[in-house]
């Protein structure tokens, strides 16, 4: 544990690292399908086909204090 987050899963993680990369090309936040069909930002992609597993992965990151998601806000993730 660092800085009050728990560690990630190897998925999470690159789960994670995808997000980061997809707003630093984009600007915003991946969509729900962007990131269903694993959407290739640079060099590194994660496929994550099913919207469960994306929820549950966002909710996991979330819940270990890696990102927080902006209430009544859509494409709107905040890197903690």
């Amino acid at each position: 544990m660092t800085d009050g987050k728990v560690t990630l899963t190897v998925e999470q993680r690159e789960f994670y690292d995808f997000l980061k990369l997809f707003v630093k090309v984009h600007g915003v936040a991946p969509t729900w399908r962007e990131m269903g069909a694993g959407y290739v930002a640079g060099e590194k992609a994660t496929v994550m086909r099913h919207p469960g597993q994306i929820a549950r992965t966002i909710g996991c990151l979330e819940e270990r204090g890696w990102i927080e998601r902006l209430p009544g806000k859509s494409r709107a993730i905040k890197f903690l």
